[in-house]
């Protein structure tokens, strides 16, 4: 299967891409035709995005007749795959290296004369290839479903926090997963501690990323299990009260 390219030419494989997947999972079926207005933009600008960037995104929210807040979070989704690059201008990324009309121009000139490497036996005047065909897929269902917990608890306790962006959603499911898959930790767990730390008056301030959390485990669990022996042994001593007191009467 050829790499996918993101950008035009688009690829005829697009919608088989499992970025874009995550992308319209994350963000929406109008993330699509959000993305291909701004490769659309970029090919006819050699490119760039240019213009003002809040004038941009209206535009664009216009066109594909959806909201300012939904392009803006494709913006950033893009930035975090690094199909968008903003320095020294916005732009999209590699664009000179696969559009077709500069992939002509960078060819040497008698390159089209020379024999191509045979790939079939060693060739020892010939550089290695090295291929790389590493897909990174969407994080599990149940990271995504952690990652959106945290912040609806943050949320909760916190209503003027800035709100994490989608692209950073996205990095604390992928942290989520490293704490199921390399840490062996069950998704109740991590649900559970979750739900504890941004109950405990002074976790809820200091957990404020899946990163956070992951770097606190050790730690949030031993004080939640303290808090546990503690609430249990004090139950004992208010029923053991409770049985006296009725003994007494």
């Amino acid at each position: 299967m050829p790499r996918i390219k993101r950008w035009f030419p688009v690829s005829h494989d697009i919608n088989s891409d499992p970025e874009i997947w995550e992308m319209r999972r994350l963000i929406g079926e109008k993330s699509l035709s959000i993305w291909l207005e701004l490769l659309s933009i970029g090919d006819r600008n050699g490119g760039e995005l240019s213009g003002c960037y809040e004038e941009l995104t209206r535009s664009i929210a216009g066109k594909c007749q959806a909201t300012a807040k939904t392009v803006s979070a494709v913006f950033d989704f893009a930035k975090s795959k690094l199909w968008v690059e903003s320095q020294p201008t916005l732009r999209i990324s590699n664009f000179l290296k696969y559009h077709r009309t500069e992939e002509l121009k960078e060819i040497p000139q008698g390159i089209e004369n020379r024999s191509p490497p045979n790939l079939t036996e060693p060739n020892l005047t010939e550089p290695s290839i090295k291929r790389k065909s590493k897909i990174r897929l969407a994080p599990p269902s149940e990271a995504v479903e952690l990652a959106q917990l945290l912040s609806d608890k943050i949320g909760e306790n916190l209503p003027n926090h800035t709100h994490p962006s989608d692209a950073s959603l996205l990095a604390w499911a992928w942290e989520a997963e490293k704490i199921n898959r390399l840490d062996g930790h069950s998704w109740a767990e991590i649900r559970e501690l979750i739900i504890w730390a941004q109950a405990d008056s002074f976790w809820l301030a200091n957990i404020l990323s899946m990163r956070k959390l992951r770097k606190q485990w050790n730690q949030l669990l031993a004080k939640k299990t303290q808090s546990g022996q503690w609430n249990k042994a004090a139950q004992i001593r208010q029923r053991t009260a409770e049985i006296l007191t009725r003994g007494l009467k």
